[in-house]
């Protein structure tokens, strides 16, 4: 086989693609992106070896592997973007303090795109965000220390090395231990699956759950999604990237989940007698939720609810795994694995008005009801009533 383009069989021989048909890749025009590295032999080969994986996946349809042509001025211009906008202007990409800044025994990137990134790095300098306060506070610090105390505080920093130096790097040595591609295959799903090849529209069919973020993962999502992929994209509540965002969507359905947040459900459990109608035990519990609305609990059963809620945690850390679990609920959900007794202290608190205030504010109207009944008697179901509150 004869030699291809820089790094092409390296990336080819990772994804355990056959060695023959590297030669159905060819590079045309000439020209480089201004860098010490060589940007645009990388672009290339990437573009490259993913058009070799498509052909190969059409091959399965047409049964045959088509040749694979990129070109070095068009790779480049992709590195930068894939929109070019008309009638509008894309924000800038970087903010305003984000650069490199001399320190004072060498030279340091701060990364500030995020907000919380950049409030991170001003509260180590001990500065405001202003481009001067920020430039004269790095070279007060030491570039490795600084990079060290930005990092620990919760932001982005990275001090510059030398290539022999970043070789000596903990991190440089466990990135030259790593394969340069990893693969894990994932449970297959149940059911039959969608997804069926064709030539225009390779990965028509199949669905993919989007959760990256900048520009590495999003590319590689939105290359699927060129392909026919049903891609779905999932942002937080908050998170912003204007620049970014025409590049990284294209193709791609958005949604936004607040993953932090703790919501819950509440359940009544109700056990009707045989033959009693659905219509008249919406009735009775109606009736009890209008109870507690007004009076609410009475001391004896606020007493009952507290003992059963205690004995029911304690019964679910007898064992080993239990206890196991349950550290690792908490810390999950609020970083530390010991909030039993903040849970504890907001149990023992509740009081009568506080259940009345929540029964009035999420158990009465509005609301959805829905009845399951046997098939073929949709007569049995309960009426849809008004509520009130």
């Amino acid at each position: 086989m004869k030699p291809g383009p820089p790094f092409v069989a390296e990336l080819w021989r990772a994804l355990g693609g056959p060695e023959h048909l590297v030669e159905r890749l060819s590079v045309r025009g000439v020209g480089d992106l201004p860098s010490a590295l060589r940007v645009t032999d990388l672009a290339v080969a990437a573009m490259g070896v993913a058009g070799l994986a498509t052909s190969e996946l059409v091959g399965t349809v047409t049964d045959a592997v088509a040749g694979v042509s990129v070109d070095r001025q068009r790779a480049s211009s992709w590195f930068g973007s894939a929109v070019r906008p008309v009638g509008w202007t894309l924000p800038a990409v970087w903010d305003p303090l984000a650069g490199n800044y001399r320190a004072r025994d060498g030279w340091i990137r701060l990364h500030t795109n995020a907000t919380h990134h950049r409030d991170r790095a001003l509260e180590v300098l001990g500065v405001h965000a202003d481009l001067i306060a920020v430039t004269r506070a790095v070279r007060r610090w030491s570039a490795t220390n600084l990079e060290r105390e930005i990092v620990a505080a919760g932001g982005c920093a990275a001090a510059m090395r030398s290539r022999e130096q970043w070789l000596e790097h903990p991190q440089g040595v466990a990135v030259a231990a790593e394969p340069l591609l990893e693969w894990h295959d994932g449970t297959r799903a149940e059911g039959v699956s969608a997804w069926h090849p064709t030539v225009s529209r390779p990965l028509e069919g199949l669905r993919v759950l989007d959760l990256t973020r900048v520009i590495a993962g999003p590319v590689a999502t939105r290359f699927l999604a060129m392909l026919g992929a049903d891609v779905l994209r999932i942002d937080p509540p908050g998170w912003e990237e204007d620049a970014l965002l025409p590049n990284m969507t294209l193709g791609k359905r958005m949604a936004r989940i607040d993953a932090k947040r703790l919501d819950g459900d509440f359940a009544v459990v109700a056990t009707a007698r045989p033959g009693l109608a659905l219509d008249t035990l919406q009735r009775v519990i109606d009736q009890q939720l209008q109870q507690l609305a007004a009076d609410g609990p009475t001391t004896r059963e606020l007493e009952q609810a507290r003992n059963a809620t205690e004995a029911s945690f304690l019964r679910s850390v007898q064992t080993v795994s239990g206890k196991a679990d349950q550290l690792n609920e908490y810390y999950y959900q609020r970083g530390t694995p010991d909030g039993f007794q903040d849970d504890l202290d907001q149990l023992r608190a509740v009081s009568a008005a506080d259940i009345q205030r929540v029964v009035r504010t999420y158990l009465q109207a509005p609301r959805v009801m829905i009845s399951v009944v046997p098939q073929g008697k949709p007569a049995l179901a309960a009426t849809m009533k008004k509520v009130t509150p």
